[in-house]
């Protein structure tokens, strides 16, 4: 055992530590966070009462009252936690949570009013008074706090003040019922809704309710009864084997369906009775109950008087005190001997099921163990069902997890399918891990319109009720290892609880909180870790992330998961006071942890986690990391988030970072132009003074674009290799495939032969690709066209798709405007022109929505061409003028291609030659064609044959070139 004071380890049963002198064996942990319920019941009119009584009468009446208010609480297994004045506080969830708790705190309000009427009856009698109160209930999470000076638990949060207010506002009789309460209630309890309430000290009405009563203790009026009945075809035929059984050799015989709670078992047995009934055999149930008064045999005799009823003769009437208390009586062997007889007078197989056997006591099951002994020659079967941590009955039905499938088609069923997507059907059957009742109370949540990775209070007061009936040391490792995740290790849990984790690990496996999971452990359930995490105190979780921080820094550990752990270790001291100097140190710390590892997850292509990383850092530094916001501007942009992206960039310009100035202008030329390439070699000699490896990539990839849009494609290669050479140095995978998707493009567009672009295309694969999906994904694009050029078109789709698929699966935006536009090159080439123009269309929006101005215009003159080889001429034009006026249309190789095309649609010889002298600075043998082409087209119109036949040949000499 560990002492929850000073974590020394004391002896098995020591009440104290022997180190420090802190009782030990507390129920409650010290700075823990629960779900509790809160009564409050205030006498009305209490100060009228004092003047009419004598002192001692008073105090005699007030003794009597708090007497039968503490009786009711206590009864439903509640806690008075204070008397003040008239008033009495009881809180339910101290100091062991019930996942009932709620519906145990109305059970008692309405106990005590019907006890208060009790009471009154003799008042009235003996001083002619009555007693009124007004009470008010409300749930939620507080925190608690074992204090031993004042021998009590502290309890502090919303739900206590609110409760305290709904009091006040109840009419004198009146029990009013917040909206926690009511979410855990759901529909047990007969209310009426009020509406919003304007409660003090809260900004907004509190919705409220009226309580009247509680509704038959059935768990179908809370569960989702209503929805199909999915799997369980197993059980259901070893539940018909075991009653064949039974009928066969006429005798009685218990069976115990186990499994944890929500799994179904209740639903199971009131399925197959269903099919039981309509064999001809009677059936009844009763359920056990941990709580309030009655007889420990309720759950039989519940179950006795549904099925065989109240008849006449010896035995019924024996029967008859067992129907009304539920007790054995004074004779328990006659007890016994009427309930086999009256069995035995039914004539009919009998199917008695005792649901929730895990609260019965030893009373009830010392009776059915008797009743399975004694009764013979009458068909009975004995169905209970428990839970797996209940003590393991002789013989059961394990009930497992519903599989994936079913778990679909469930989900499906309750909620609608048509309003929500698949993503959202998926999470529910992650989260709910084969259990229909946390299936059932996430997809409340959605329709609820909340975040299903929340953890829904009702799913929470059933998880936190196993939680809290484990011992102390157990919840404590519980504690520690939910902060290291959903899995952990040896050595993280030892840093973190110290020795003796090893053994509390398999104590909490046999208990089926944890499970191995390859050579780690895990929680069974995501939940399970949810709720424990949750409900340690934010001082206590504060001190673990920062612990767990500190021991994976010793480890050598990815510096983004250290920098993760301290940031949430000071958000959580944030909350709860105000920040001193050692927490700023670790906010910082936190910071630049994060910004690394996020840096990192760029540079290597890993955009979702580089967003959420530097998202993370920002929030803790704003702008005084000039660097972090010009990352995560980057990051932004590349999944395509360019409405937050481009401000950030923007605003890191005027931080006084020269070399962070330099990297966001660069990348903002990618998108608005507006930098020259002396502009790019400036930034450059920036980078070089730095020692700036990737700034010097971006910068020379820069000037070779720039060499590409002139149409110097030979000359782009130098600066590209360059940069080549600086993204390998700097470990940059993005800027590696750019610079390398850049040559492969001027491989295709540039002097060489396709068969030498395709074989120097996959040479530098073989070189850079190994490993590197983003690299084989940018060069697999260019390389598509040119075995187009080739004329091996189902290599380029091949290419395509799988270029495609790797830039989706690594959630790349530009992959939407990327991809369609090389893939619109090839069907092009194709003769596919219908196919093409969709993919440039496709091109162009996702283009537009990525605010790429380059990729925008590149996409107009593209479809400018196909939609006039489809005899769109107008439309063709009106693209072709839109991209001469585009100031991102006035590169060499665009504005050429522009003017060539409107030359032909206009028939201007001119603007022909002119687009032809721009087109003959490039090395682009294709460009040339295409220019040569349109020329040819213009002469031949104005009635040039001559030059028409120079041009066509002089374009086929070129396409040959290329294609050879």
């Amino acid at each position: 055992m560990r002492c929850p004071g000073c974590a020394a380890t004391a002896p098995e049963g020591a009440r104290f530590c022997p180190a420090c002198g802190n009782r030990l064996e507390k129920r409650g942990v010290a700075g823990a966070r629960k779900q509790v319920t809160v009564v409050f019941c205030d006498l009305t009119e209490s100060t009228a009462l004092s003047e009419r009584l004598d002192p001692e009468s008073l105090r005699a009446v007030m003794l009597s009252y708090y007497a039968a208010m503490r009786d009711c609480l206590e009864s439903h297994g509640g806690v008075v936690e204070k008397f003040i004045g008239d008033a009495v506080m009881g809180v339910f969830g101290l100091p062991v949570v019930h996942e009932d708790d709620a519906l145990r705190a109305a059970r008692a309000a309405l106990a005590m009013r019907a006890a208060l009427d009790r009471l009154n009856d003799d008042l009235a009698g003996r001083l002619d008074v009555r007693l009124n109160v007004r009470m008010g209930i409300e749930a939620g999470e507080v925190a608690t706090a074992d204090d031993a000076a004042a021998g009590q638990a502290l309890v502090t949060g919303e739900a206590v003040n609110v409760a305290a207010r709904l009091q006040q506002q109840a009419s004198p009789g009146g029990i009013l019922i917040g909206e926690g309460a009511q979410a855990l209630t759901g529909r047990s309890l007969a209310t009426t809704p009020l509406g919003g309430v304007t409660v003090r000290g809260k900004a907004e009405p509190v919705r409220v309710w009226s309580l009247h009563g509680v509704r038959e203790d059935d768990p179908a009026i809370n569960r989702r009864f209503d929805a199909p009945f999915v799997d369980r075809e197993q059980a259901l035929r070893e539940l018909d084997s075991v009653f064949a059984r039974v009928v066969e050799l006429n005798a009685c015989h218990r069976i115990t369906l186990v499994g944890e709670a929500g799994l179904g078992k209740t639903r199971l047995v009131r399925f197959w009775a269903e099919t039981v009934t309509r064999r001809g055999a009677l059936f009844g149930a009763g359920r056990c109950v941990p709580y309030g008064g009655g007889g420990g045999l309720r759950a039989l005799a519940d179950a006795l008087r549904q099925a065989v009823g109240e008849q006449e003769g010896p035995a019924p009437d024996v029967l008859r005190g067992l129907f009304a208390n539920g007790t054995l009586g004074a004779v328990p062997d006659e007890t016994l001997w009427a309930v086999v007889t009256c069995l035995k007078a039914a004539g009919v197989p009998v199917l008695l099921a005792i649901d929730d056997l895990h609260w019965a006591g030893a009373e009830l099951l010392d009776l059915l163990g008797q009743l399975e002994e004694r009764l013979s020659g009458v068909p009975v079967m004995l169905l209970c069902a428990a839970r797996s941590d209940a003590a393991a009955p002789s013989q059961s039905l394990v009930l497992r997890p519903l599989p994936a499938p079913d778990c679909r088609r469930l989900s499906s069923a309750l909620l609608d399918t048509t309003a929500h997507d698949g993503a959202v059907l998926e999470r529910l059957v992650r989260r709910c891990e084969g259990n229909p009742f946390y299936l059932e109370q996430l997809v409340a949540l959605i329709c609820d319109g909340m975040d299903p990775e929340r953890v829904p209070p009702a799913l929470r007061a059933l998880l936190s009720a196993r939680i809290d009936a484990l011992r102390f040391e157990e919840r404590h490792v519980l504690a520690c290892a939910s902060v290291i995740g959903r899995e952990f290790g040896r050595a993280e849990l030892a840093a973190l609880y110290g020795s003796g984790a090893d053994e509390l690990v398999v104590r909490l496996t046999r208990k089926q909180f944890v499970e191995p999971a390859g050579g780690r452990h895990r929680f069974t359930s995501t939940l399970i870790q949810q709720v424990v995490y949750v409900e340690t105190g934010k001082s206590t979780r504060a001190d673990l992330h920062q612990r767990l921080a500190a021991h994976l820094d010793r480890s050598g550990e990815q510096p983004d998961s250290v920098g993760t752990h301290l940031a949430i270790a000071y958000r959580l001291r944030c909350e709860l006071t105000r920040p001193d100097a050692d927490t700023v140190r670790m906010r910082d710390t936190a910071a630049a942890r994060l910004a690394s590892g996020g840096e990192k997850a760029l540079r290597h292509g890993d955009l979702s986690r580089a967003v959420h990383l530097l998202e993370d850092a920002y929030s803790l530094t704003g702008d005084r990391n000039p660097l972090v916001v010009e990352r995560l501007g980057e990051a932004r942009i590349a999944v395509g988030d360019a409405g937050q992206g481009v401000p950030l960039l923007q605003r890191a310009l005027g931080l006084g970072d020269e070399r962070v100035a330099c990297h966001a202008r660069l990348y903002l030329s990618y998108l608005e132009g507006g930098l020259s390439e002396v502009g790019a070699l400036e930034a450059a000699a920036v980078f070089e003074s730095a020692g700036d490896d990737l700034g010097l990539a971006r910068a020379m990839v820069r000037v070779g674009q720039h060499a590409q849009s002139d149409g110097r494609f030979a000359q782009a290669r130098t600066a590209l290799e360059r940069g080549l050479g600086h993204a390998i140095l700097a470990d940059a995978e993005l800027e590696r495939a750019t610079a390398l998707g850049a040559l492969a493009v001027s491989l295709w567009l540039g002097p060489e032969p396709a068969s030498v672009g395709v074989a120097r295309c996959e040479e530098l694969l073989s070189v850079h690709g190994r490993g590197r999906r983003t690299v084989q994904a940018v060069m697999g694009c260019p390389l598509a066209v040119l075995h187009a050029l080739n004329g091996d078109f189902a290599r380029s789709e091949r290419a395509l798709a799988r270029a495609e698929a790797i830039l989706s699966e690594l959630g790349h935006a530009y992959a939407a405007a990327f991809v369609p536009m090389f893939s619109a090159t090839v069907a092009h080439l194709a003769g596919r022109v219908s196919d093409a123009e969709a993919l440039l269309r496709r091109a162009h929006d996702a283009a537009t929505a990525l605010a790429d101005a380059q990729l925008r215009v590149t996409a107009v003159r593209d479809l400018a061409r196909v939609l006039y080889e489809q005899g769109r001429a107008d439309q063709a034009y009106a693209l072709a003028r839109e991209g001469l006026a585009d100031p991102d249309g006035a590169q060499p190789m665009l504005r050429a291609e522009f003017m060539s095309l409107t030359a032909r649609i206009l028939v201007e010889r001119p603007l022909a030659d002119a687009a032809w002298d721009l087109a003959a600075t490039t090395d682009s043998p294709l460009m040339q064609a295409r220019v040569l082409a349109d020329r040819a087209h213009v002469r031949a119109a104005q009635g040039d044959a001559d030059g028409a036949a120079e041009d066509l040949a002089a374009c086929g000499g070129l396409r040959a070139g290329k294609e050879r």
